[in-house]
């Protein structure tokens, strides 16, 4: 067949695989939308000793103690209570295992208690709930405990900030960039041997082995349906093979994929061994983008490329979950590689001949170039300062790797009070969302596809994950749907009804004044009555809003308050409350405030709508302008 050319075709693939255009689509640039927002990071951040100067002597940040009180500390208490605006949840306490989250009769539904059957707010619950509030109210660093230095990586055969490192194309025929080879341990190196690799199609194993290969399943299904004797013979051809389609204005899209393609025989002049990887989807013969071939590898080289610490590491954690769990390919392989048995992989080098990233499939996870922590230091380095404190730490205490400080507020549980009754009904829902990975939100974007961020530039995160105060649920009625029905998604609590109330303490130990202000301020967003917390799950369902009062007088409260920003304004250059990060985190506090987009998650139930608007490049616009 002569090759021909499609120049619309061709502008689409040079952006991504798949017959769209990565860069002329008419919705990029709409809003995603989103329960949740990013107070912005501050690109001030305010250490303690800098508001605290001490004429050059000894650091007040080292003299900070529960045994020698400041010549102005003060101690208290504060005596708070909580209304329930609405439906109010918090998991109750107990060694929970995954099959007791859908099990109706299990107490891990019910709402937090203590042996005595009285419903309490945790302690924990209300000070993780300040805290947050005070980081951002006092312009201090963002909590690296709770931002992981993790390299994410990335799979997206329709973004070319993907496909152009895994592929190369020139005219309409594409190669792949990916090497083959095997990984294995080295004492206590890592190491890779390269090898070539051939393409097999799935179906002339299946005539085989007389096994379902063809189905949607795991690589490590494959293994156990084809067996232990993975050599096999072969001969191969490599040339361009025909992988035209036909695009959505009724032409042809003509390309071509140019790799070497193996016929099994019994005379065959090759050796190798069969690769299985992970069949994403049943195999559709009419479908042009199915995955069908497999992998043999052959032809070893005599040569080693060293796997740097940093690099494995990477790798492990991209093929792992949440919980730093394998998944089930690395699981299989890793056990594997503790045993001295050798690993399929396929890498790419760098532009010196070093390794640069490596995976379990020819399309594999591709590392980003940045961390999320990469990113914070876009914003101010300081963020990730961990010689100087400020005045979260301070307040709160903090526990680093050469040094600690013990927190001079404590919190104490709050009581039910009301007598408030559970539902007997029971909500079910799900309440996933997006991980950091998601770019679209996580990243600052412009409505401008061009300028589209992933984590492959240097880009600046959001900033603070918040849920603004869009919804004040009534009830458990209208949840959003699960999932194709997918209970593994789903989950099941008891929810005190709105209307709930619960006292308790805040206890305070040598404070200066402007933080005893700072406390203040963060407990009531500064005495305005527009501004409610939330707290607990389903937040971004509209649970858990609360009214938080104080009920006892502290001597000179609002005097704190204003100290404290007028001292803020010293040092950040702008008026507290019209600063960027205060706007932001007041709107989203404030009941009257209502965002210009929709307040929900993407939807999973009517096709993956995360998936489409990353493609078509929409965005999270920021809560206020």
């Amino acid at each position: 067949m002569k090759r021909q050319q499609n120049s619309r075709f061709n502008q689409g693939y040079n952006k991504g695989h798949g017959n769209r255009s990565w860069d002329n689509r008419p919705s990029a640039g709409k809003n995603i939308p989103s329960p949740y927002n990013f107070v912005p990071l501050s690109k001030k951040i305010v250490f303690f000793d800098d508001i605290f100067p001490t004429n050059g002597k000894v650091q007040l940040s080292k003299r900070i103690s529960h045994d020698i009180p400041f010549k102005e500390g003060l101690s208290g208490e504060i005596d708070i209570s909580i209304t329930a605006l609405s439906p109010i949840y918090i998991r109750n306490g107990g060694a929970w295992q995954d099959q007791d989250r859908l099990n109706m009769n299990s107490d891990m539904q019910n709402f937090f208690q203590f042996k005595d059957n009285s419903y309490y707010i945790p302690g924990t619950s209300v000070k993780g709930m300040t805290r947050a509030v005070y980081e951002i109210a006092t312009f201090s660093k963002i909590n690296a405990n709770l931002v992981y230095d993790n390299r994410h990586s990335i799979r997206d055969l329709h973004n070319p900030v993907y496909t152009k490192n895994l592929t190369s194309k020139k005219g309409n025929v594409v190669s792949s960039l990916a090497q083959a080879g095997w990984l294995y341990k080295d004492n206590d190196d890592i190491k890779i041997t390269p090898c070539d690799y051939a393409r097999v199609e799935v179906m002339d194993l299946v005539k085989i082995c007389n096994q379902p290969l063809n189905r949607k399943q795991s690589a490590v299904d494959k293994y156990s349906k084809w067996g232990s004797n993975l050599q096999v013979k072969f001969n191969f051809d490599e040339r361009e093979y025909d992988h035209s389609s036909t695009n959505k204005w009724g032409g042809t899209n003509y390309l071509y994929l140019k790799y070497k393609k193996a016929t099994l025989s019994e005379n065959g002049k090759h050796q190798g061994t069969l690769v299985f990887t992970g069949q994403p989807s049943n195999y559709e013969p009419r479908d042009k983008r199915r995955k069908h071939m497999e992998f043999i590898f052959f032809n070893e080289g005599k040569n080693s490329i060293d796997v740097t610490k940093d690099q494995f590491k990477d790798f492990k954690f991209i093929h792992s979950d949440e919980k730093s769990e394998p998944n089930v390919e690395w699981a299989y392989w890793s056990k594997k590689l503790d045993n001295n048995q050798r690993v399929p992989v396929f890498y790419l080098l760098d532009k010196d001949k070093q390794l640069s990233s490596f995976g379990l499939a020819m399309m594999y996870r591709l590392p980003y170039k940045n961390t999320i922590h990469d990113m914070i230091k876009v914003t101010n380095e300081d963020h990730l300062n961990k010689s100087k404190i400020d005045m979260t730490e301070a307040l709160f205490g903090f526990i680093s790797d050469n040094d600690s400080l013990k927190g001079r507020v404590q919190f104490g549980h709050l009581k039910a009070t009301s007598s408030p009754q559970q539902s007997n009904n029971i909500c079910k829902t799900v309440l996933g969302g997006p991980k950091p990975t998601y770019y679209p939100n996580y990243l600052k974007q412009d409505a401008n596809p061009q300028n589209y961020k992933t984590y492959m530039d240097k880009a600046e995160i959001r900033g603070r994950k918040r849920y603004p105060i869009e919804k004040i649920r009534e009830n458990c009625h209208n949840l959003p749907n699960i999932p194709n029905d997918n209970d593994k998604v789903a989950t099941m609590f008891k929810p005190l009804p709105k209307g709930s109330t619960f006292t308790g303490k805040i206890r305070y130990h040598n404070l200066l004044p402007l933080e005893l202000g700072a406390l203040l301020w963060s407990l009531t967003f500064g005495n305005n009555k527009n501004c409610k917390h939330n707290i607990g799950m389903a937040k971004p369902l509209g649970f858990g809003v609360i009214d938080l009062q104080i009920n006892n007088q502290i001597e000179n409260a609002e005097e704190h308050i204003n100290n404290f920003k007028n001292k803020m304004k010293d040092f950040i250059g702008d008026d507290f409350d019209n600063s960027d990060p205060i706007k932001h985190l007041v709107a989203m506090a404030a009941i009257s405030i209502k965002a210009n987009y929709e307040t929900r998650y993407p939807t999973l139930d009517r096709g993956n709508e995360f998936a489409d608007f990353k493609r078509d490049k929409h965005i999270l616009a920021s809560y206020i302008k």
